[in-house]
């Protein structure tokens, strides 16, 4: 007997079509970890783990940390939807 509904291809156009819409839907911008620069057009900083040591000044023994600097259309595989907060 065959099936009502034949097994999906992975050439089939909707199966491509979805998963380029959720590729599009992962991207930086809509990550909750994910904080837009003000002063850089589609650019921003992830702030899913904490800041790198960049610098030491030996002068005030001053330490400065940083956030990876990333474009809001990237993606990684620690996507976390922004509406989960």
């Amino acid at each position: 007997m065959l099936d009502a509904f034949p097994p999906v291809s992975e050439n089939d156009f909707c199966v491509q079509f979805e998963r380029a819409r959720t590729r599009m839907y992962h991207q930086c911008e809509n990550c909750k970890f994910f904080k837009e620069l003000e002063s850089r057009k589609r650019r921003g900083e992830c702030h899913r783990y904490p800041p790198v040591v960049a610098n030491v000044d030996k002068s005030n023994e001053a330490i400065q940390g940083i956030f990876p600097l990333v474009r809001n259309d990237n993606f990684c595989g620690e996507f976390t939807d922004r509406e989960s907060l």
